[in-house]
């Protein structure tokens, strides 16, 4: 009977996880937009998306930390909305928000549709993060 030598099972697998490429991009099409070039959907890296979830965390007139839903989607586009199928070049940065944030509903929406797919989350998630914490401001538009 052989032994397992577990020690080294694991330094292989600790190798092979964090050598591995697991950010898929996905191209969007948004009409509304009408782009003369593809933009993309990029996954986030679990510590992007910390520091998504992080950002919208507010203080409230206490000092009790709060979900701001202020411009909630636009938020996590900026992080995502891409344009090459790398996902190495995002197109918007933390001063775009606002304007993105004011673009249809539809066309935004459409990008969340891939963006939820890609890193895993679903609208049940965003309803559960909504719910243990006090919204501010009203809709996350």
């Amino acid at each position: 009977m052989s032994k397992i030598n577990y020690e080294k099972r694991a330094k292989e697998l600790r190798k092979l996880i964090l050598d591995v490429q697991d950010f898929p991009v996905e191209e969007v099409k948004v009409p509304e937009w009408n782009l003369p070039f593809p933009i993309y959907i990029r996954t986030m890296s679990a510590q992007e998306r910390d520091d998504f979830e992080s950002s919208q965390l507010v203080d409230d007139a206490e000092g009790n930390k709060i979900l701001s839903l202020q411009n909630l989607r636009a938020s996590l586009l900026a992080r995502v909305i891409c344009a090459d199928p790398e996902g190495k070049h995002r197109i918007f940065n933390s001063g775009d928000i606002e304007a993105l944030g004011n673009k249809s509903v539809a066309a935004v929406d459409r990008c969340l549709e891939v963006s939820r797919k890609l890193n895993g989350s679903t609208e049940e998630d965003e309803e559960n993060l909504i719910k243990n914490f006090k919204g501010r401001d009203g809709d996350s538009g």
